[in-house]
């Protein structure tokens, strides 16, 4: 589940995790690969996020 800054629901994965571990470790990498996308469409700086 994706949670916005107030903690309200923006999205729900149809994918399962074996455990909250993993599931906490794949929420982390697609935040990265977000902000870097993020940082790319308005041309801030890039490098080392992943």
């Amino acid at each position: 589940m994706l949670l916005d800054a107030t903690h309200m629901r923006v999205m729900e994965s149809d994918r399962s995790f074996p455990s909250e571990a993993q599931a906490s470790a794949a929420a982390l990498a697609f935040s990265k690969l977000v902000t870097r996308a993020g940082k790319t469409l308005t041309g801030g700086p890039t490098g080392g996020l992943l």
